[in-house]
């Protein structure tokens, strides 16, 4: 068990972690930058080493409600479904490890949805977004969630219009509520999915919810 939560660390290959060992040595990284970032050059993208480098924050700090956002996101990545969950569910047992749910990042119920879209069920998202209107209504990634399953589930219209008021609210936000370059990216990822809809072309096939460097 890990701290409060009753969840148990993975069982991690000894290659790999010899691996991950040895390439975090050489890019001088510690464990949060890996997590966030990835190991720097050919291994970025290794989706194995930011659960690693999660659970070695987690080590350090059992408590830490956003990284283990992150984690049962990772898993949720992964197709583990049911660990990402129990990852939540842990949360909210434990009184959600000081994390803000006014907070569109913070909050596990938007993280819980995102694992229902990314799991396939768009049916059961759009219900638990719909949920949340009261809370997160005037976040534009909010809305783009629920332009996402809208789209998911084909209904293009509505997809639509939802995407058009996300892209009110980002024009309306400051940019420097988002990390660097992440405004940019995220006006662009809203108006190529209005585009696909407004085309009645299905969702690109891309993890559609996202949050990673928003606040």
């Amino acid at each position: 068990m890990i701290g409060r939560l009753k969840i148990a660390e993975p069982r991690w290959e000894e290659e790999a972690v010899d691996l991950i060992e040895e390439l975090r040595g050489e890019t001088g990284q510690d464990w949060d930058s890996v997590l966030a970032d990835g190991l720097v050059g050919e291994q970025k993208d290794w989706p194995e080493a930011r659960l690693y480098a999660g659970y070695r924050c987690l080590a350090e700090r059992p408590d830490d409600g956003p990284v283990w956002l992150r984690v049962a996101r990772l898993h949720g990545e992964f197709g583990e479904y049911d660990r990402a969950t129990a990852i939540l569910d842990e949360i909210d047992r434990v009184g959600g490890l000081g994390l803000f749910a006014e907070v569109f990042a913070e909050d596990p119920a938007v993280h819980r949805a995102y694992l229902l879209a990314d799991e396939g069920r768009a049916d059961e998202a759009h219900t638990a977004l719909l949920a949340l209107e009261a809370r997160h209504g005037t976040h534009p990634l909010y809305r783009f969630a629920l332009g996402s399953v809208l789209h998911l589930l084909a209904f293009h219209e509505e997809a639509v219009e939802e995407y058009d008021r996300a892209l009110r609210l980002l024009r309306e936000a400051e940019s420097e509520a988002f990390e660097a370059g992440a405004f940019a990216l995220t006006v662009r990822a809203v108006a190529r999915a209005k585009g696909r809809a407004a085309a009645g072309e299905a969702f690109d096939g891309r993890r559609p919810l996202e949050i990673e460097g928003q606040a």
